[in-house]
């Protein structure tokens, strides 16, 4: 028996890549398990609307040719399209044997729980006669006595059966680890601040397709909340071939994206959606992390203990001016204060004027000045990487 599961979602954006596979490893469990999975993206998906009303009414997604074919074979009449932004779809199967010593440890009690109960739960709502408690275990019983031995037999097997097919749809916490492993790093290599993280506020619902023998056993949506809210639409020039390359090489080698470029991505991205305090914050944060992290560096590069590297930017924890100026001299022979003071003087400026207002008091910056303040922090970044 081949059982396959399907997972897909409409991304809330455009990925500004080809359509293709991308391979994706993640790590799960206390031990740090790995397990790959194979993202396939295309945007050349639609939706189908059954009843020409968009947004209204039931819908089903697929290719274009797909679609045409379920119009043709079901004659439909009403309909509209409309086109899906990207979109991504995860499968994964294996083949399994039901064995007879599998099959002999199911009992009465699983047989009814997980097929006669739900079956009668389904015809109650069907038929607006719904029953649950005594009722339900009463007439679940008496259902299982009528069978034979050899149907009991059977829906041993379907427990079975029933049971692995859980084991192969309950990997969808990783895929949604993968998905955004995927979105991480595809933003940082293009420096796409329209993308973000995936949350159940973002995800409009996993929709899950689960086949046995390549015939479909189970469609249901898991989790979800929010619609997505960016059009179909590519405002990027196409990926190099070397930089796709990268990226792929990246979602396979567990890439450590720089921090300080992450967290400037995250300010366009909230600068984008009109967070504008968040925003700033989030800059100041990529400068303060990426002055720790040369000072570290250069410390490491020296034979210095993590203790050590911990003790000395201790002394500078409330003093970024001192950490700028004499700590980053000691240890790169530059001082950000005097060797690169015109910079320094805006980057002071910005953190008086707004970043400490910001985290203290009500103080929204303007919106016109958010591009350009994030603009200063990372060209300091740059600077202080370069060192």
């Amino acid at each position: 028996m081949k059982i396959k599961a399907v997972f897909s979602n409409e991304m809330p954006f455009m990925i500004q890549l080809p359509s293709g596979d991308f391979k994706v490893k993640v790590k799960y469990g206390s031990n740090n398990e790995e397990y790959e999975l194979n993202l396939t993206l295309t945007d050349e998906m639609y939706r189908l609307h059954l009843d020409n009303k968009p947004g209204k009414g039931s819908y089903i997604d697929g290719l274009a040719s797909e679609l045409n074919d379920y119009i043709s074979v079901n004659n439909l009449q009403t309909y509209a399209f409309t086109p899906l932004k990207s979109y991504i779809t995860c499968t994964t199967e294996e083949d399994i044997i039901i064995t007879e010593e599998m099959a002999e440890v199911i009992t009465e009690e699983d047989i009814k729980e997980k097929i006669i109960k739900p079956f009668l739960i389904s015809e109650g709502i069907r038929n607006g006669k719904s029953i649950y408690g005594e009722e339900l275990d009463e007439k679940a019983t008496e259902i299982y006595l009528e069978f034979s031995v050899e149907e009991k037999s059977e829906m041993k097997k379907e427990v079975v059966a029933k049971r692995e097919i859980r084991k192969l749809a309950g990997i969808i916490p990783l895929y949604h680890i993968a998905l955004n492993t995927f979105i991480n790093q595809y933003r940082y290599i293009r420096n796409d601040f329209f993308v973000e993280s995936l949350t159940i506020h973002t995800l409009e619902g996993t929709y899950v397709q689960i086949y046995i023998d390549n015939n479909l056993y189970e469609q249901y949506t898991h989790a979800g909340k929010a619609p997505t809210i960016i059009t179909h639409s590519q405002w990027m020039p196409d990926i190099t071939s070397d930089e796709l390359q990268e990226l792929k090489k990246r979602l396979m080698s567990y890439y450590m994206i720089n921090p300080s470029e992450e967290l400037i991505i995250t300010a366009r991205n909230l600068l984008e959606r009109g967070e504008y305090r968040s925003a700033v914050i989030e800059a100041n944060a990529a400068l303060e992390i990426a002055v720790a992290e040369k000072i570290t560096e250069k410390m490491e590069a020296n034979g210095d203990t993590t203790l050590d590297i911990d003790a000395y930017l201790s002394r500078t924890e409330t003093n970024f001016y001192q950490r700028c100026d004499n700590q980053l001299k000691a240890k790169t022979s530059f001082s950000f204060v005097t060797d690169n003071s015109n910079l320094w003087s805006i980057i002071s400026s910005h953190r008086k004027t707004f970043r400490h207002k910001i985290a203290h008091t009500a103080l929204t910056p303007p919106p016109n000045q958010v591009e350009g303040i994030i603009n200063d922090y990372e060209r300091a970044i740059q600077w202080v990487e370069a060192l």
